[in-house]
């Protein structure tokens, strides 16, 4: 079976699972069905971590069990890694019948045979209006269109980060419908998109909007080398993205950003790639000159900040 987590069945057959993915969200979702299988509280849920071992692991599949006649093993970090003697245990596993039992492995080390298998659960990050049309469903008294768009915006879609949000703005707005003032007022934008709209007022023109924008930036109390790394960050992808040929969503997976972000760094006229050449190679000196100990980190990003805004660049 391959699968994407947000078409997972309620009723899963026993068997070996491998949870594939970075989007949290739905890892931990998928990890709730498997756990409503027994019970958290059931003596045969078997959770392991870092530090404990397959073998243990796969003892725990098959032990006897006084409250249920299944039992549910969550290998939770990678106790799998690239030992032989883990990998035949394993695949000797995936050969033999385990009813009435499930392995549940989450982003394990399998080999090519491995992964043909085992049942795969895709748990990667839905497309954006995959996500949005989702995320509508965490508002049982509703949300506003542009309200929703800002929210996911603001989270990166990140539906874990959307999730915890639509909690804080039900407990503000009650049982009234959430409008675009609610999320403004409540939710941050995560530090990488404050620093991609600030960018982006600056190589756009708009000063007054990057002088709010970096405002609130630093009363988010991310540290100065931070910052200044995550400036460095959205300008290479500017310009990877002004001289590549390759597609948004080829550009996208390479830097592991939304393809919003390529597509707004696309749509940059303002700096052209010699400007953005320049301005990056400024910030990075900047760095230098901070992780060689020549001025403070807090130095070295407001002097970048202040020749980005004044255009110094070539």
């Amino acid at each position: 079976m391959q699968i994407h987590a947000s078409q997972l069945p309620n009723a899963l057959e026993s068997g070996v699972y491998h949870l594939n993915g970075d989007d949290e969200y739905w890892v931990a979702e998928s990890l709730a069905k498997f756990v409503s299988i027994v019970g958290k509280e059931s003596l045969s849920l078997h959770i392991f971590d870092k530090g404990e071992t397959f073998s243990e692991a796969v003892g725990s599949l098959f032990s006897l069990s006084f409250t249920d006649d299944k039992s549910v093993v969550l290998v939770k970090d990678d106790i799998l890694g690239n030992d032989v003697k883990n990998h035949k245990m394993l695949q000797e596993l995936l050969e033999m019948d385990i009813a009435p039992n499930y392995l549940v492995l989450v982003n394990c080390s399998l080999d090519v045979k491995e992964k043909k298998l085992v049942n795969t659960i895709n748990c990667s990050k839905l497309k954006e209006f995959e996500c949005v049309k989702l995320a509508q469903d965490f508002f049982p008294y509703g949300i506003e269109k542009n309200a929703l768009n800002t929210l996911c915006r603001y989270t990166g879609y990140n539906l874990l980060k959307i999730k915890n949000e639509s909690d804080k703005l039900i407990a503000y707005c009650g049982e009234n419908r959430i409008d675009a003032e609610s999320v403004e007022l409540l939710v941050a934008e995560d530090a990488d998109i404050q620093i991609f709209n600030f960018v982006n007022s600056v190589v756009t023109g708009n000063n007054k909007a990057a002088l709010r924008q970096l405002e609130k930036l630093k009363k988010r109390g991310e540290p100065y080398y931070g910052m200044l790394a995550m400036l460095i960050n959205q300008f290479r992808r500017m310009l990877h993205s002004a001289i590549s040929k390759k597609t948004d969503d080829e550009l996208s997976e390479i830097f592991k950003v939304h393809k919003f972000a390529i597509i707004k760094a696309r749509e940059n006229r303002l700096f052209n790639v010699p400007k953005l050449k320049s301005a990056l190679e400024m910030l990075i000196d900047y760095e230098l000159k901070f992780k060689s100990g020549q001025m403070s980190d807090q130095i070295a990003f407001d002097s970048a900040i202040a020749r980005l805004i004044a255009k110094e660049v070539n």
